[in-house]
């Protein structure tokens, strides 16, 4: 009711103060008006004083010549009546005056009616102020006794329910009655108030519950990872040391990856278990966990076919990085998934390896056979391995089949050979598919028809193998996803904590191990009984009152939730229109956005992906030509097989089928080919001029293939230059400065003064890579295999200088007291070295990085410019009748064939046939 009075005031005083301000307008008028009236009064009077000086002028001019016309005796009647008129005018003028003063002019009268409308404007405006604040005050006592009348009720109604309540709680008794309270509480406002107190109180449940979550998750981590460790420590038979440099390598491993350091430190545990030391596993695990990262596969199944490769091979664990290479590249380019490679080495391994197949061939081979369609990892393995037996031990059939071809054992001799050289002996000879099954078992039969048909494809496969960095390349290219990149965090997050906490887990593994001895003692004390009983109602108690409390502090939790629940709501919208916070986004996208586009090596790996992209795009349009050049050649030489069955059967029906069958399955005949009236021999010509169109079309697609790896070579190139007179550069002159010169800045020509001594003490290869990374020699001239065996060579050097160094930081303790003058200086040279070599690898790594990709980029060129000439080769016009005559040969021997199986009854009849043949 104040509230509402005040708004009256406050009107009525607004309005108040307006007609006051127009009061003193009036009144500043109304003054003007008296000075106009002043002024005008002093005018009449001024006036009035001429007009009576005038007349006096004048009457008495009148009376002095009435005075001469008297002296002189004339008529003076007229000047007579002419001054009794003046004299009359005179008396009559200071009343006219007078009266036209009273009267005004007609600019005083002007005044005078606005002055007098707006006073009765000001009257009327009073009034009304005056009847509306009074009708005002009227309608606001009003509504104040309504208002009372209303709280009245309200008390009236008030009363009415408690006394109802009171006689409810009488009738239904304490504990109904509080049932239907809360039921009437939850239905209050349709329940909009319960839904939001409970969504308050479900917010700081989730809130604590993922605090909860997080802090149980990083100490079950942190006690995993220290068992996991423990356990790899005791299998390895590791020492403390060891284990110490094993459990950085780890973590470091795992900060590479999307795998959390507790699962690397697992699949270690499973290389240990498979019998490789813990220097090994150190080698070995960081290339497992690439293969499995671009494999999309877990590190168990990564573990069980590198180390079955390690050990089937008789291979070393630094290989271990190759092999992954390999197989990497082996599922990226062929069908082959991990499994069916895991199946193939666990069947063929062996023996192959026993042949003298390299790992290297063998891959390429079951990359061929899935490319040939087989999906069975077994299948390709029994049948590879069945093979590989006949190969080494010869059946009677299979002697019998290489003597009819003239192939002798030395052209089947797969240590000398190879499996692709054996391979190729065996096709030129015309060991076809029916000659497989003549002289091998079924399984190496299809086996070897199957590889007899992509020996191409086989070799293509191990020349990429040779030169590769496949498993590194895509798991840098997984690691780019955001649930890889997150999986990253939350290892990150886990190894820190562990780090943070390892020296606490010792001090808590010796307090949980005393605490264990004292329990141990306390179980053979005579008092335990009693001790258990008393310590059992002391925590029955305990909870018991923690029950209570919990009871009475779930009172007040609605209330606060409610209030908690609100100020996240306020703070949520403040967070989103908060300028602050949108400015922070926005800054922090420009700057993503600057950095990604800024840097130089963003730059160039966009510029490389562009251009690898190009080249896949160029290889994808050849591979699909030569797919489809190869399905023709397989239906030309189909029909060419079925043609004189088709024509002589007299049956069109099945002449238009199958035509019509070749048309449905290369839509580009259609239009140039009638099914109604065409031959076999109308449609092969028009697959032939469909196949020559084809092929001609090729040559300039490997122009533009070619065209896109130079550039990527040109763009290499530069880029290792660019890193050897940039940033490696400078890594290596601040690497060498700290380690033989002051620690300093260096020149130029100060570069080559280390590289003597550096040789004699880290070796020829750590030589070359200092040369090369601080550009005394061109890096492009390093070849790519021994770019990568100088970083081996770095990265082992490390790991030994790590394992020396790690016991005498131990022995030093606090402050290095524990060690004397010649332990110090030991130590201090040793860690000398170890930064040199830090920085070299950080120089190097890069350069060495593409150089592999230079010579891999190399080599392939080399491929795709044979491909090239290949494609102009089939363009030819020799060529093409050379194909057109093996076409035609081909059906004449497979129609001769028949006839002959068909004719002769006996088999000296054959062999004279198959002889004149």
């Amino acid at each position: 009711m104040a509230l509402e009075n005040n708004d009256i005031r406050y009107d009525v005083d607004i309005d108040l103060r307006d007609s006051l301000r127009e009061i003193d307008v009036l009144q500043k008028r109304l003054k003007g008006f008296g000075d106009n009236l002043e002024v005008d009064a002093a005018r009449v009077q001024q006036e009035m004083r001429k007009a009576a000086k005038s007349y006096v002028d004048y009457i008495r001019r009148l009376e002095s010549e009435l005075k001469s016309l008297r002296a002189q005796g004339k008529d003076t009647s007229s000047h007579e009546a002419r001054l009794s008129q003046m004299r009359g005018r005179q008396r009559s003028a200071s009343s006219a005056a007078a009266r036209d003063w009273g009267q005004g002019s007609d600019g005083s009268r002007a005044s005078r009616a606005v002055l007098e409308r707006e006073l009765n404007e000001m009257r009327s405006t009073s009034k009304q102020l005056m009847g509306r604040y009074f009708d005002e005050l009227n309608g606001m006592h009003l509504r104040e006794v309504k208002r009372s009348l209303t709280d009245l009720r309200a008390e009236e109604t008030l009363l009415r329910s408690r006394m109802q309540d009171r006689a409810d709680r009488a009738r239904m008794g304490d504990a109904a009655y509080g049932f239907a309270k809360q039921r009437e509480r939850r239905t209050l406002n349709g329940g909009a108030n319960q839904l939001t107190s409970q969504a308050g109180i479900m917010s700081n449940y989730m809130m604590v519950g993922g605090m909860y979550g997080a802090g149980f998750y990083l100490g079950n981590f942190i006690a995993q990872l220290d068992k996991e460790f423990k356990q790899f420590q005791a299998i390895t038979a590791t020492t403390n040391t060891e284990m110490s440099i094993m459990e950085d390598r780890l973590i470091s491993v795992s900060e590479k990856t999307k795998f959390t350091a507790l699962q690397v430190s697992e699949a270690a545990t499973l290389m240990g278990q498979a019998g490789m030391s813990a220097a090994e596993v150190g080698q070995a695990i960081e290339p497992i966990t690439m293969l499995a990262t671009a494999a999309g596969t877990d590190l168990k199944e990564a573990v069980d076919v590198v180390t079955s490769a390690l050990n089937i091979f008789n291979l070393q664990a630094s290989e271990a990085g190759h092999l992954s290479d390999v197989f990497t590249a082996a599922l990226n380019e062929s069908k082959l998934t991990l499994n069916q490679l895991t199946l193939a080495l666990q069947y063929a391994g062996n023996i192959a390896a026993t042949a003298g197949v390299s790992y290297n061939e063998l891959t390429a081979a079951v990359g061929a056979l899935a490319n040939a369609g087989i999906r069975s990892g077994s299948t390709m393995g029994t049948g590879l391995r069945q093979m590989l037996v006949d190969l080494i031990s010869p059946s009677k059939n299979l002697r019998a089949e290489m003597d009819r071809l003239g192939l002798s054992m030395a052209d089947i001799d797969i240590e000398t050979n190879g499996l692709t050289g054996v391979m190729v002996n065996l096709r030129a000879a015309g060991f076809d598919t029916a000659s497989a099954f003549e002289g091998l078992e079924v399984r190496a039969a299809a086996a070897y028809t199957a590889l007899s048909n992509n020996i191409d494809t086989m070799a293509n496969l191990r020349q990429a193998f040779i030169l590769s960095n496949a498993a590194t390349k895509a798991n840098e290219t997984q690691m780019q996803s955001l649930t890889n990149t997150a999986a990253k965090f939350g290892s990150a997050l886990g190894s820190v904590t562990y780090e943070a906490f390892r020296p606490f887990l010792g001090v808590l593994q010796e307090f949980v191990n005393m605490s264990a001895d004292a329990l141990t003692v306390l179980r053979n004390w005579d008092y335990v009984d009693e001790l258990g009983v008393v310590i059992s109602g002391l925590v029955a108690g305990a909870i018991i009152a923690k029950l209570g409390r919990l009871a009475a502090g779930l009172l007040g939790i609605g209330t606060a939730a409610k209030t908690a629940a609100a100020g996240v709501t306020i703070l949520n919208g403040a967070l989103r229109v908060n300028p602050v916070v949108l400015g922070l986004a926005t800054l922090t996208a420009g700057i993503t956005a600057l950095r990604h586009y800024g840097d130089a090596a963003n730059r160039t790996a966009a510029q490389l992906d562009q251009l690898e992209a190009a080249q896949n795009n160029y290889q994808s349009q050849i591979d699909h030509t030569t797919d489809r050049v190869s399905s023709l050649d397989d239906a030309i030489e189909d029909l060419i097989k079925k043609q004189r069955t088709l024509e002589t059967s007299g049956n069109e029906m099945l002449l238009q089928t199958k035509i019509m069958e070749v048309i449905s399955s290369f839509e580009e005949l259609a239009g140039s080919v009638d099914a109604s009236s065409s031959s076999v021999s109308d449609l092969i010509a028009a697959m032939r001029e469909l196949k020559g169109e084809m092929v001609a079309g090729l040559p300039e697609t490997f122009d533009l293939l070619v065209a896109q790896i130079d550039e990527r070579i040109r763009v290499l190139r530069e880029t290792i230059d660019a890193q050897a007179r940039g940033d490696g550069m400078a890594t290596a002159m601040i690497a060498a400065s700290g380690r033989f010169g002051n620690g300093g800045a260096m020149y130029f020509d100060q570069l080559p003064m280390f590289n003597e001594q550096v040789e004699q003490l880290f070796g020829s290869r750590v030589a070359t890579a200092y040369r090369a990374t601080t550009n005394q020699i061109d890096p492009t001239e390093i070849d790519g295999q021994f770019a990568q065996a100088i970083q081996s060579r770095i990265e082992k050097m490390i790991i030994d200088l790590e394992g020396k160094i790690r016991p005498l930081e131990d022995q030093a303790g606090f402050l290095g007291m524990g060690l004397d003058e010649n332990q110090n200086a030991e130590l201090a040279q040793l860690t000398q070295d170890l930064n040199f070599l830090k920085g070299m690898s950080q120089a190097f790594k890069p350069i060495a990085q593409n150089l592999i990709s230079l010579a891999a980029t190399e080599k392939e060129r080399e491929v795709k410019v044979n491909d090239q000439l290949r494609s102009r080769l089939q363009n030819t016009e020799g060529y093409a009748r050379a194909d057109v005559l093996g076409n035609e040969a081909g059906g004449y021997l497979s129609n001769r064939l028949a006839d002959i199986t068909r004719e002769t009854t006996s088999i000296e009849d054959a062999k004279l046939a198959y002889d004149e043949l």
